[in-house]
């Protein structure tokens, strides 16, 4: 909740600042990323690694907005970068979503391998 309110606060009051916005957002990133590795914060593994990766993904995609500044000029990089971004996301969102329908299908085998020895 805090990170949100930070981060609202940052996109807001910084508005014309994109160079402190940056620093911020990446700094935050990285507390929180300190955070998950240091405190392991759930009580399953898997879980405080996917948010761990999660989060890897948010810094990177941070560090990625330095690309679009002012500080690169060459639109070829500019472009390269944006593809970058958009696999980087993807397979963020891919992986996601393939380890949800996996515990799902897990939980719905379970749940069949349960009806059938009460059957028998």
């Amino acid at each position: 909740m805090l990170r949100r309110f930070i981060f609202a606060l940052v996109l807001t009051l910084l508005g014309q600042y994109s160079a402190f916005q940056l620093m911020i957002l990446i700094l935050l990133s990285l507390f929180t990323l300190m955070y998950l590795i240091l405190a392991k914060p759930f009580t399953l593994r898997k879980l405080n690694y996917l948010d761990i990766f999660n989060e890897l993904t948010v810094l990177i995609c941070t560090l990625h907005l330095l690309l679009f500044s002012d500080l690169v000029i060459d639109n070829s990089m500019h472009y390269m970068a944006g593809w970058s971004l958009i696999l980087l996301t993807g397979s963020n969102l891919m992986i996601n979503i393939g380890i949800v329908m996996f515990s799902a299908l897990m939980q719905i085998k379970q749940k069949i391998l349960k009806r059938c020895t009460q059957k028998t």
